[in-house]
């Protein structure tokens, strides 16, 4: 890439969200009953697969494992529903998706 070329805005996103990938698995090491961490680390699988820097059938596990974790320690996780709505969106899942609405 030329010196005068600018990163498309996506990518300048990759690198943060593999950053918290990390962030979230060190924190959830520490603690391990914060559900937040789960739905963050979901979160950022989410989004690096949206924005097509990793396949759905990398990202989706993952995120979904980490999700299921997020709302088995709080049910009420706000972050947790909003990753879990994008991951039954991505299996064309709407009668959950209007379910749980």
């Amino acid at each position: 890439m030329p010196k005068s070329a600018k990163p498309s805005p996506g990518v300048l996103l990759r690198k943060p969200f593999e950053d918290e990938i990390n962030r979230c698995k060190n924190a959830i090491t520490t603690n391990p009953n914060d559900p937040t961490f789960y739905a963050y680390l979901a979160h950022a699988y989410i989004v690096l697969w949206c924005y097509g820097f990793i396949p759905h059938a990398e990202a989706l596990p993952p995120a979904t494992e980490a999700v299921e974790k997020a709302l088995a320690i709080d049910p009420e996780c706000g972050m947790a529903h909003t990753v879990l709505g994008l991951i039954r969106e991505s299996h064309w899942q709407w009668d959950a998706i209007k379910k749980a609405s």
